[in-house]
């Protein structure tokens, strides 16, 4: 199974030439901080993300925005904000989404995620063609190390400077460009690496899409094949705004390089996730 852990943070570029915008720091309702909370802008279609301490700080010219935070497992705000020429701070508390079980009619002995899936995988292929283009800044910390090796290979593998659990860890920051249906463009501004990675990079995850059969090589929860590589589980259903999304456990049927595990959390037309 692919187990490289990583961070994207992917911050939507903004106008810099104007001294006012907002700040803060985003919580969980229990006062833990929230790091890699989403901050969109609806009428300027940019955003950022908070920190590893739960802060973020967006610059935006003067005007009333509404302003979209979300988080996942916690009930999305919406807030309208007027800016002026200076910074305010404006500090978020997310309450902790509810996930009822719904009452469902069960066919056969079939878990009612099946069917929830085949309605997504059949739009997949519509959803790939909804985002025109988009432009970001992505900053990536990977980290990982190498578990188990066979006895036979330990020799190579430390001439090699890999050693069995010492941990590596890789940093980089880039701009990106995406056109549909499927160019990418990178610019790398920087890059750092602690450690023997084995050229082991997230990278390929950034330039892919679970809506496609296969992601860096990986078979999709989304892919027509999907009911062959994992097993499904209905968790439940939660409303945030106007969706009810429904919170679909994955798990592969046999351990391998190719398959992911984790959750999918489906709306009515759109998908998140965090699976790994």
């Amino acid at each position: 199974m692919n187990r490289f852990v990583f961070i994207l943070i992917s911050v939507l570029i903004s106008s810099a030439g104007f001294a006012g915008g907002i700040r803060g720091t985003i919580k969980a309702d229990d006062g833990n901080i929230l790091p890699y909370a989403s901050i969109y802008v609806k009428q300027l279609g940019t955003g950022t993300v908070s920190n590893t301490e739960g802060f973020y700080e967006l610059t935006l010219p003067a005007g009333t925005y509404d302003v979209v935070f979300q988080y996942l497992g916690y009930e999305t705000q919406e807030r309208t904000i007027t800016v002026t020429e200076s910074f305010q701070t404006i500090d978020v508390t997310m309450k902790t989404q509810v996930v009822v079980l719904q009452n469902v009619t069960i066919s056969g002995k079939e878990d009612p995620a099946y069917t929830i899936m085949r309605k997504a995988i059949a739009k997949a292929k519509y959803h790939t063609q909804q985002l025109n283009s988009y432009s970001a800044t992505v900053y990536i910390k990977g980290a990982g190390k190498l578990v188990d090796y066979p006895w036979l290979a330990k020799k190579a593998l430390e001439k090699e400077g890999i050693e069995k659990d010492r941990v590596f860890i890789s940093e980089s920051v880039s701009q990106i460009k995406y056109t549909r249906p499927n160019t990418f463009e990178e610019n790398v501004i920087s890059i750092r690496s602690d450690g023997k990675d084995n050229n082991t990079s997230p990278n390929a995850f950034i330039f892919g899409s679970f809506y496609q059969p296969e992601i860096a090589e990986t078979v999709s929860p989304l892919s027509p094949a999907a009911f062959g590589y994992y097993k499904f589980e209905y968790e439940g259903t939660f409303k945030d705004r106007d969706y009810e999304i429904s919170k679909i456990k994955v798990t592969p049927r046999a351990r391998g390089d190719n398959v992911v595990e984790g959750t999918l959390y489906k709306p009515g037309c759109r998908y998140r996730s965090n699976l790994k």
